[in-house]
């Protein structure tokens, strides 16, 4: 068995593993910045050599957000769900709940370009709603909460029995045709 993160047992399959979705995060913090850019342009009327200098920072911002995003991951294994979650060059940390451990799962879906992206938050809730762990910017977060839900049952129920991977729906159906 190939081991796909340091920490997976011997027993645990990985059914799905994830980084949020780039594009949902990219935009949202870049619109943010360009706005802010864009007006200290237009509130200092600077020459335009000054412009490709501000264009450096926006540069490295952009490799930096790459970077943490490609740390950023959501696991979904037969025994547990894991996030590993670097919010910054020198902070990471490890959220992990059993999977039995789980009472409550939910994705939602809100905004035009969650919609368009088919992107979303999923959550994670457990210990009579003491502890919440979220995972943003997720694709198919409805289907993702629906898969783990009855994942949880199913392997309440069938502890032995081997457990089919998460596939999106809409690649199901083009894998049927």
């Amino acid at each position: 068995m190939n081991k796909l993160f340091i920490w997976q047992a011997k027993n645990e399959k990985v059914l799905y593993m994830s980084n949020s979705n780039f594009l949902r995060e990219f935009l949202g913090k870049f619109l943010v910045f360009f706005i802010v850019l864009i007006l200290l342009l237009i509130g200092s009327y600077l020459v335009w050599w000054y412009v490709f200098l501000l264009l450096v920072p926006v540069i490295l911002w952009l490799i930096y957000e790459f970077y943490i995003w490609k740390k950023n991951i959501l696991i979904i294994t037969n025994k547990r769900i894991l996030k590993f979650v670097k919010p910054s060059l020198f902070n990471s940390y490890i959220k992990e709940l059993k999977l039995l451990q789980v009472t409550e799962v939910i994705g939602t879906s809100k905004g035009i370009l969650n919609k368009i992206l088919t992107t979303g938050n999923v959550k994670f809730v457990w210990k009579d709603k003491e502890g919440v762990v979220w995972f943003k910017n997720v694709k198919y977060p409805k289907e993702i909460a629906l898969y783990v839900s009855r994942l949880k049952d199913f392997i309440a129920e069938n502890p032995n029995m081997d457990v089919k991977p998460f596939i999106p729906r809409k690649e199901r159906y083009l894998d049927s045709n």
